[in-house]
């Protein structure tokens, strides 16, 4: 890096750092991240060509991780030298302010490595300083950043708010940020020029749209989103990944929950099925498979959750993006939208007949999550869980035309899921020995031995009964949509996948995690 490069990196980082209270912008990264390293280099090549935006802009930096308070763990998506780099970037951006855009431009030219230390030493920080700071105060620093991010619910980088707004629509550009920050500096709406809906402030509460080449805000509707959902303090909670899409893409939405289970919910899904079936909905316009029945295709909402969305979502500019994701139909002369059920995760299946006290559980013989379940259920078999009552199933693709099978680790969880699913249906009380001791040797042939199963008589069986075992396994992923482990249904109907639920119905501590999709 010159020493002219140094000297304009020093008074843009004084401008930074003693900016103006008047607006905020916090962009959202990820250390590793190519796109977030991109977006902070054209931030900061903005700001350098047009200091007025660093004097009357407050500018943060924040970093995307998941916590795992049980654990006590971070996690990002590009691994734990990621953390680690976020870590460090917090630890010069609080205790050394002055140099944390010299280290963060200079360390962005080899974003994708662990090399850092000349990067420090280059912008004046030193080396042993920022290692103990991070080893002492990193770990309450990133707490807090996980914290911020959850509760905003960001997760993609780059991410920018605005005065708390998000920016919707932002793709990384430089012209974009460059006018959605010049407008920002505009008090008179009507001088905000525009070619696009992103390039206009985001304001709370209105929805923000270019018209004719100029911004316009309207007071944002409330939008009702009405949802039908089981009791969750017996069956877990849904992930509503819907709500936090909507609540993400609408400035003004009330949540209403309505127990499924009296009569109240009963009659209101009779209707939504009496609309959807009289065809008052555009089918053409939405995803939605109609399944089942020849000439008079029925379609009905047997599932839970299920959403109801008032009809003025469609006021929204963003109504566009997933309208073909919802239904229209008409309840008591009203209209609404409900979402397509083959959107969003399940967590009931109601025409799957009950069977009270039934546990099936899904895995996949090389995830492990699933074996760490395995074994936390072995070890509690004696205080309150009757693992003999458990049913295992195995998460695997089976192609109906070329009859093959796939499993997400490759092959080798395929033979082992063909000798696990033979063992429970031919050997159940050597089952869980075996399971326990091949999940913490590897070794099948020693297990098999160890078990007192004859190796013979097991491929006999493996080549003869296995395939169409899996089979069976395959159908029932795809009825229930299942395709990841570990997953619990209960009583043939409710579907548990979420850890902090299937901890709860087993009421054990369980490593936070899945494998699939």
């Amino acid at each position: 890096m010159s020493v002219k490069r140094i000297i304009m990196l020093l008074f843009l980082i004084i401008m930074i750092t003693f900016a103006s209270d008047g607006h905020r912008l916090e962009l959202f990264v990820m250390s590793k991240c190519p796109y977030g390293a991109r977006a902070e280099t054209q931030l900061f090549n903005l700001i350098s060509q047009h200091p007025e935006i660093a004097e009357n802009i407050d500018i943060e930096i924040h970093y995307i991780l998941n916590y795992d308070e049980e654990a006590d763990n971070f996690a990002s998506l590009h691994g734990k030298n990621e953390v680690d780099e976020d870590i460090r970037q917090m630890i010069i951006k609080k205790y050394y302010p002055d140099k944390f855009w010299c280290y963060l431009m200079s360390k962005n030219s080899h974003y994708g490595d662990t090399l850092w230390m000349r990067d420090a030493e280059l912008c004046g920080l030193k080396v042993r300083k920022i290692v103990k700071y991070a080893d002492k105060k990193g770990h309450s620093l990133a707490v807090e950043e996980a914290h911020l991010t959850d509760s905003l619910d960001v997760s993609a980088s780059p991410t920018i708010f605005l005065d708390g707004a998000k920016v919707q629509g932002w793709m990384g550009d430089f012209p974009a940020l460059y006018r959605i920050l010049e407008n920002a500096l505009i008090d008179d709406v009507s001088r905000m020029k525009c070619s696009a809906d992103v390039e206009c402030p985001p304001r709370r509460g209105y929805i923000t749209e270019c018209r004719d080449e100029k911004c316009n805000y309207r007071k944002a509707p409330l939008v009702n989103i009405t949802i039908i959902s089981l009791d969750t303090t017996k069956y877990g909670s849904s992930s509503f990944q819907l709500v936090k899409f909507l609540e993400k893409e609408l400035e003004n939405t009330k949540v209403i929950y309505i127990k499924y289970g009296d009569y109240k919910s009963r009659e209101l899904m009779d209707k939504i099925n009496n609309s959807v079936n009289a065809g008052s909905y555009n089918s053409s316009s939405s995803s939605f498979s109609i399944s089942k029945g020849g000439d008079n295709k029925k379609v009905n909402f047997n599932i839970l959750p299920v959403y109801i969305i008032s009809n003025n979502v469609r006021e929204y500019p963003a109504f566009k993006r997933f309208s073909k994701y919802l239904i229209h139909c008409e309840l008591d002369g009203e209209s609404v939208y409900v979402a397509d059920p083959n959107t969003y995760p399940k967590n009931a299946m109601l025409d799957r007949p009950a069977v009270d006290g039934s546990i099936d559980l899904f895995v996949m013989s090389e995830c492990p999550f699933s074996k760490a379940l395995e074994e936390t259920l072995f070890a509690k078999r004696e205080e309150h869980i009757d693992i003999e009552n458990i049913r295992f199933n195995y998460v695997i693709d089976y192609d109906k035309n070329t009859g093959k099978f796939d499993s997400y680790h490759g092959r080798g969880e395929l033979e082992e899921n063909r000798r696990q699913i033979i063992i429970q249906k031919f050997y159940p009380d050597k089952f869980w020995d075996y399971l326990i001791c091949y999940n913490t040797s590897g070794r099948s042939d020693s297990c098999l031995a160890a078990v007192n199963i004859d190796k013979d008589d097991i491929e006999k069986k493996i080549n003869e009964y296995a395939d169409s075992l899996l089979i069976k396994n395959a159908k029932k992923c795809e009825e229930l949509n299942i395709k990841s482990t570990p997953t619990v249904v209960v009583d043939n109907r409710y579907i548990l996948s979420r850890s902090k639920d299937i901890q709860r119905f087993f009421k054990i501590i369980l490593e936070t995690g899945q494998c699939g999709e």
